[in-house]
């Protein structure tokens, strides 16, 4: 390919000497080259911006005098680069008696939007480019004697506007200008070539189109485009203000005819996951403050509490403003994730101060005192989750890790920090000053609470039938709730579930505690074992898919089936003539299948013979035959108004919003975008078309039920190696091989994008004995095939590319047709000493026609060519090792290597990110409690229960919904290990204190839990049913669910606090146990007890 020698090699060669580059990724097509530079995390990009275009200045220099303009784009998530995700999709579509749609779209439409603050990009699909064809007769101009040179240099003059200097008239200076420019195609036609001889004598002169893909979309001609924007500027904003422009267009009367939909816009995207997220906080804060209610039964003590959630989001706001932060999907996940701990600090505050009252201690002192001594604990306990941020941020490896976990970890660390502040110094104050410490008043919601079960039950006897059914469902709601409330007006409930359940814990807990080995053994080993059996039976994946809400058909044909462009339509539409399976194939049963048009009668050959008999032709060639056949066809074909409205059937049935329909040379693309209130349907719509389309030779069909990015279903592997053309075969036999893993719903091989090629090799020998040179016939051949670019042409408004090339060859009925290998060979080339040659007389040819590489891309300067794998399956990790046992025979010459790319690679990579970071959270939590609680057997007996038991849950939880487990699941896991220890932290100081007090050690642990346990079931549930809007929703974070890290923190909250209240008590035990027995061994060993036990005051007996 002359794109790579000429431009890619010459550009990489100045861009890999720029440091700090991690990935260089360059791409070779026939029409250009795009580089896609990787920097590390550490660059200034400022300053590689400016290497950059330094670099292709100096690249410029090596580079072919015709080069086209370059363009340096600045990227990063969601920037402008060759690499980088668009922010929108917008599709055009017109009526058929618009006049000229391609230059309005390139003149109007595309001027307008790259006009647009923040959009660095603007790149159009299915856009067909008008062009002024001079096609030279070579006999008439050969018979006139034309010299094609002087004939090239006289267009070239004769259509120039210039500036020819200036004049001074009446003390005014007035600048002249030549203007030679074209006016017409007619003038063109009447050109003197020479004296006597005008152009039209020897060229034929025309306005047409050049095609390589077109778009249909709803049934009418259309276009698409991508849309990028800038790196600094703000997707939200940029993405209203393109809105904004297209509502401008819509009105303009110049773009009368046209229509405008937007399948996809990363800004609507996002405002909608921010709705998502605003309306999963705001029920989350609603949960937990019920669960406050169920607890404390107390409208005024519950809202005190609640005062937690808004004065710490308020004071957060506040902070991340002066921090030059902004609101943005993933702060607000962080908000949503804080809504329920924000709690924990002021639950366990006003418990305590509330014992404190209890006890007898006067309001004022309960609450400095009750403060006081939960103090060190609170910030202990919301420090380790500070430290997990923290550590991952600054430690972890992986950019995506840091980036997500710092944009969520502002507002949960932000917010914790305040909201101890909030729990030591409001919520005590608020509590003396409303008259909540000591004793309890009669209740005001218990005392109607309970009256309104006498009014129920006095109702029920005279009420009527209908009526009677529900007062029967109020009293048994009542009795539901009179479990939690109490059943006295006044005091202490007699038998509320949380004192029940208070009550059985402690009697559990004496019990466990004279087993607590075997127990402590039998529970921790079968956690540490069942923690990798769930791992494995869990689907691993990089990203979850999320809602699905748009299917792709994607059909790739037989080298026979290509678009041949002839002329335009009366209309100025482009004549597309395709061969019989093209054109049956895809506009015929593709559209039957997907709208349930009947099926055209097959044509018989009598049939076509008796229509041409009728018109006289009773020979008729093969190029008549197939002319009749289509003309039968057509006439039973439905009409298009019965299309269209067979379409509206099929788009309101199966929750069908748009359809878009993309050809090129040797494919087509079909994308259905659905309604995602209607998924359902379109999943049916989605079995019944692949069901339903008809297998043909040669003609590959996949389809994708694709939600998320556009390749969020696709694997691949990337085979590496110098040449082309070996890379080819071996990624051949890979894709062969890929075909049976199961799962894989189709394989491609990137080149199959390509056109077929023959290759002309030119014979030195016979070349240097008949006096041509190599550059000569390049020049000739590309002159024939091509023609050559000469200025524009000014027509109106519009400059229109002029192409001067020689007619197309013309077959026996003197149509014309395309060129053909046998008339390559017969171009003359003219040799040094002045004759010429045919091109057959120095060349030979490769012999059939093979595929080519449609793009050569390179990595790292090493040519590389993609295997790619469909897939619905989300087991990414399963499919990674189906396929590396399958390809695993394979075998590779040397200089020749594969690896896995793309989501293969983002998932290996990703994954020891996760365990790395997981490792680093743990370390952090471990050795920030160490240094806090000035010991290390108490932190311990803390970690190894409850983040084990958060991990067992959590993943418990994916597997029991089928959530795959992916990065944002295991960014959830790595939140939870800063926060459920929070609980034992909690746990393990009111021991330590009640140890102090002088009460014996295991006293101290059945105590200790035992009044623990209120506000440890409070603080677990307020977060876990803040949760719960998280986890059973079905928003997405830029097309990724975060359903996932909702699950895994709810499943390994809930799993913990079963373990920490179970299992750390008699962890501690058993540690202190040993070391108590150390402590023993130590002393027989060196002979220096220490005076025997301590005498220590017993309060109470476990048993």
């Amino acid at each position: 390919m002359s794109v790579e020698r000429t431009i890619t090699l010459p550009v990489e060669a100045e861009l890999s000497t720029i440091p700090g580059i991690e990935n260089l990724t360059a791409v070779s097509s026939r029409t250009g080259a795009r580089f896609d530079i990787e920097f590390s995390g550490k660059q200034d990009m400022t300053e590689a911006y400016a290497q950059v275009t330094d670099a292709v200045e100096r690249a410029r220099l090596r580079l072919p005098s015709d080069t086209g303009r370059i363009q340096v784009r600045k990227s990063g998530m969601g920037g402008g680069g060759a690499g980088a995700f668009p922010i929108g999709f917008i599709s055009f579509f017109w009526e058929d008696d618009v006049q000229d749609p391609q230059l309005k779209l390139e003149n109007i439409v595309q001027t307008r939007l790259e006009s647009v603050d923040g959009v660095s990009g603007v790149t159009f699909f299915g856009v067909t480019r008008k062009f002024i064809a001079v096609d030279i007769d070579r006999e008439r101009a050969g018979a006139y004697g034309v010299n094609l040179a002087e004939l090239m240099s006289r267009l070239r003059q004769d259509n120039v506007r210039e500036p020819a200097g200036k004049v001074r008239e009446e003390g005014k200076d007035i600048y002249l200008v030549a203007d030679s420019r074209l006016k017409s195609v007619e003038q063109m036609r009447s050109l003197p070539v020479r004296p006597g001889l005008k152009l039209s004598e020897i060229a034929e002169v025309y306005e047409t189109e050049s095609i390589d893909s077109y778009v249909r979309v709803n049934g009418r001609w259309g276009a698409t485009c991508m849309l990028f924007k800038s790196s600094d500027s703000n997707t939200v904003q940029v993405c209203d203000r393109v809105n904004e422009a297209l509502v401008e267009l819509a009105h303009d009367s110049r773009l009368a005819g046209f229509q405008t939909r937007v399948p996809w816009m990363q800004g609507d995207s996002i405002k909608e996951s921010i709705a998502n997220l605003m309306s999963t906080l705001l029920w989350g804060a609603l949960f937990a403050v019920i669960v406050l209610l169920v607890f404390l039964k107390s409208f005024r003590f519950s809202l005190v509490i609640a005062l937690s959630i808004p004065l710490s989001m308020a004071m957060t706001l506040a902070v991340m403003y002066f921090m030059g932060e902004t609101i943005n999907i993933l702060s607000l996940m962080g908000f949503t994730l804080a809504a329920g701990m924000l709690l924990d600090n002021a639950i366990v505050v006003a418990e305590n101060v509330f014992r404190r009252g209890q006890l007898g201690d006067e309001p004022l002192g309960a609450s400095i005192r009750g403060a006081g001594e939960i103090g060190l604990a609170l910030v202990l306990s919301t420090s380790t989750t500070i430290i997990v941020f923290v550590g991952v941020i600054y430690l972890s490896g992986a950019d995506f890790i840091r980036f997500v976990m710092s944009r969520i970890g502002i507002p949960v660390c932000v917010g914790l920090a305040l909201s101890v502040l909030v729990a030591l110094g409001v919520i005590p104050m608020a509590m003396h000053r409303f008259g909540m410490i000591g004793e309890r008043k009669p209740s005001r919601f218990r005392a109607w609470f309970i009256g309104l079960r006498l009014r129920i039950t006095s109702a029920l006897p005279a009420a009527p039938a209908g009526r009677k059914a529900a007062l029967w469902g109020a009293l048994a709601i009542w009795e539901g709730a009179s479990a939690f409330v109490g059943r006295q007006a006044g005091g202490t409930p007699k038998a509320p579930v949380i004192d029940a359940v208070a009550a059985f814990y402690e009697r559990s807990l004496r019990v466990l505690a004279r087993q607590r080995y075997w127990v402590t053994v039998l529970v921790l080993g079968a956690t540490f074992a069942g923690i990798p059996a769930l791992y494995s039976a869990l689907q691993q994946t990089d990203q979850n898919q999320g809602n699905r809400d748009r299917i792709e058909l994607r059909i790739n044909f037989p080298p026979s089936a290509v678009i041949k462009y002839e002329a335009l339509d009366d209309k100025g539409q482009p004549v597309i003539r395709r061969d019989e399976l093209w054109k049956t194939y895809t506009l015929e049963e593709l559209e039957r299948t997907l709208w349930g048009l009947p099926r055209v009668e097959r044509v018989t050959v009598e049939e076509v013979l008796a229509l041409l008999a009728s018109r006289g032709n009773t020979s008729p060639t093969n190029d008549e035959f197939m002319e009749a056949v289509s003309e039968l066809r057509k006439a039973r074909e439905p009409s298009e108004q019965v299309k269209q409205e067979a379409r509206a059937v099929a788009f309101e049935k199966f929750g069908i919003e748009a359809m878009s329909i993309s050809f090129s040379s040797r494919n087509a693309r079909v994308s259905l975008f659905l309604d995602r209130k209607r998924l359902d349907q379109g999943n049916e719509f989605y079995k019944r078309i692949m069901a339903a389309i008809p297998e043909r030779a040669g003609v590959e069909l996949r389809g994708e039920f694709q939600g998320g990015s556009a390749s969020s279903s696709e694997v691949s592997v990337l085979v590496k190696g110098p040449d082309s053309e070996r890379l080819l075969e071996i990624a051949q036999d890979i894709s062969r091989r890929m075909e049976g893993v199961r799962g894989v719903e189709g394989v491609r091989v990137d080149a199959e994008a390509g056109t077929d090629e023959v290759t002309l090799q030119l014979e030195r020998e016979r070349a240097t004995a008949m006096n041509v040179s190599p550059d000569m016939l390049a020049q000739v051949l590309a002159f024939n095939l091509g023609g050559t670019a000469l200025r524009d042409y000014q027509k109106g408004d519009n400059l229109i590319p002029l192409r001067v090339r020689f007619a197309p060859p013309r077959d026996a009925r003197g149509n014309p047709r395309d060129p053909e290998i046998d008339d390559v060979g017969e171009i003359r080339v003219p040799g040094a000493s002045g004759g010429a040659v045919a091109a057959k007389a120095v060349t030979s040819t490769s012999g059939l026609a093979k595929p080519g590489l449609g793009e050569v891309r390179r990595l790292n300067r090493q040519t590389t060519l993609r295997v790619v794998a469909t897939t619905s399956t989300e087991d990414l990790d399963r499919i990674r090792a189906d396929v590396n046992e399958q390809i695993a025979g394979v075998r590779f010459p040397p200089g020749y290597s594969r690896e896995f790319s793309g989501r293969f690679a983002s998932f290996a990579r990703t994954s020891g990110d996760m365990f790395a970071a997981l490792g680093w959270s743990m370390v952090m939590v471990l050795l920030l409690m160490c240094f806090l609680f000035e010991s290390f057997i108490k932190p311990v007996c803390i970690l190894v229960v409850s983040v084990p038991g958060a991990i067992l849950g959590g993943w418990g939880m994916l597997l029991a919904t089928g959530t795959p487990n992916d990065s944002l699941s295991w960014l959830g896991l790595m939140i939870l290990v800063g926060v459920v220890v929070n609980n034992g932290i909690v746990q393990v100081d009111l021991i330590n204190r009640l140890r102090q007090d002088g009460i014996e050690r295991n006293a101290a642990v059945i105590e200790g839990c035992t009044q623990r346990i209120r506000p440890i079931l409070m603080t677990t549930l307020t977060t876990v049913f803040g949760l719960i809007p998280m986890a059973i929703g079905d928003a997405t974070f830029v097309g990724t669910p975060y359903y996932p890290m909702g699950r895994m923190v709810l499943g390994g909250m809930i799993a913990s606090m079963f373990y920490t209240l179970l299992f750390v008590p008699l962890l501690y035990l058993i540690l202190d146990d040993a070391g108590l027995a150390v402590k023993g061994w130590a002393g027989t060993l060196f002979g220096s007890r220490r005076g025997g036990a301590p005498a220590v005051a017993v309060a109470r007996s476990p048993e």
